[in-house]
């Protein structure tokens, strides 16, 4: 008999997108699935609307928790669960109708892979996809979040590996892929990108860009060797912090994380690194700036000259519907960010 797959999907007020990322859960070609939906103590009509459709469909589970923030609703989810292999995804974010069976196919055939991890595409509020995002192998790792939103691995890792941190919430699965990787190998199953992860003005990931950066870096520090190496790391993330802000327009902030940054730094520091520093701060400001001009101007009639579906993708690719797609610039800011998300990207 096919392994079953456990899925959690964790949800907070999302009761007009809760249905259909449910949906992409449940209409997969592999069928041996359970969806646990975790109700991180919604105040819409989350509760109402899980409970119909739980009730039209057994392998639906709906489970309500206190607000408790993410970590601990994918706890909750994974502590109810039963199945061999394990995933999670987000209520704004949807799978491929294959996903489930490419990464269950792929442990099938690789005993010795803890976790698995593919591509996926990057869409905008309207489902329109901005570009694919090609995740790095799994070597990458220790510098950066290389698994990404679509992923999928064993129960015997998560016996071993444990819970989610709660002392880790902005970065809980990067610390957790951290955590999987000491203990078995990790894989990238490229050239698929069966997964739609949206980006958002309400997305975690938007609000939150420069704190979960400065999260990131704190894991990553965990394991940093000495002193030195745990300042650098910090500094490090201390820019994308930096970097984040001045893409929100938050100007002084972003000044005083770069400041940190460099006090940081394993240089010593000068005033010329200072200015420096805030010299590319406010060039990136200038940037963005002239960025959302441009789109001012293509909104008014130049923007059928780069259509959505064309957006930042590289040369070679397919969009869904079979067309090529070519390089280009992104239309704004916000599709020109790769986001750290529980994207969780």
């Amino acid at each position: 008999m096919a392994e079953l797959v456990s899925i959690v999907l964790p949800t907070y007020n999302r009761a007009h997108m809760i249905l259909p990322a449910a949906a992409s859960c449940l209409e997969q070609t592999y069928r041996n699935i359970e969806v646990l939906v975790v109700d991180d103590g919604s105040t819409d009509d989350t509760p109402t609307i899980l409970r119909q459709a739980a009730a039209q469909d057994r392998r639906l589970r709906y489970l309500r928790q206190e607000a408790a923030q993410l970590p601990a609703a994918l706890n909750t989810g994974f502590r109810a669960a039963r199945g061999e292999f394990l995933t999670w995804t987000s209520d704004d974010n949807a799978y491929e109708p294959n996903a489930i069976e490419l990464m269950v196919t792929y442990l099938r055939e690789h005993p010795e892979v803890g976790l698995v991890y593919c591509d996926y595409q990057v869409i905008d509020s309207k489902g329109e996809l901005v570009r694919l995002s090609r995740r790095k192998p799994p070597s990458t790792l220790q510098k950066k979040n290389c698994v990404g939103a679509c992923f999928m691995y064993r129960r015997s890792v998560a016996d071993v590996v444990g819970e989610y941190d709660h002392e880790a919430f902005l970065a809980e699965d990067y610390d957790y892929w951290l955590r999987i990787s000491k203990a078995v190998p990790l894989a990238h199953l490229a050239g698929v990108a069966p997964y739609r992860f949206r980006i958002h003005e309400a997305s975690l990931s938007s609000l939150r860009g420069a704190e979960a950066e400065l999260q990131a870096a704190r894991v990553r520090a965990r394991y940093a060797r000495s002193p030195r190496e745990h300042r650098t790391l910090m500094a490090a993330g201390y820019c994308a912090a930096a970097r984040e802000l001045c893409w929100a327009g938050r100007y002084r902030d972003a000044v005083r994380h770069s400041t940190q940054a460099i006090r940081l730094s394993a240089a010593p520091f000068t005033w010329r690194s200072l200015i420096l520093s805030h010299f590319g701060l406010w060039r990136s400001g200038v940037q963005a700036f002239r960025r959302s001009g441009v789109q001012g101007r293509q909104s008014q009639g130049q923007a059928r000259l780069c259509p959505p579906e064309r957006l930042n993708a590289r040369p070679g690719t397919r969009a869904a519907g079979g067309a090529r797609l070519s390089r280009s610039n992104p239309k704004s800011k916000i599709q020109m960010r790769e986001h750290h998300q529980p994207e969780r990207e």
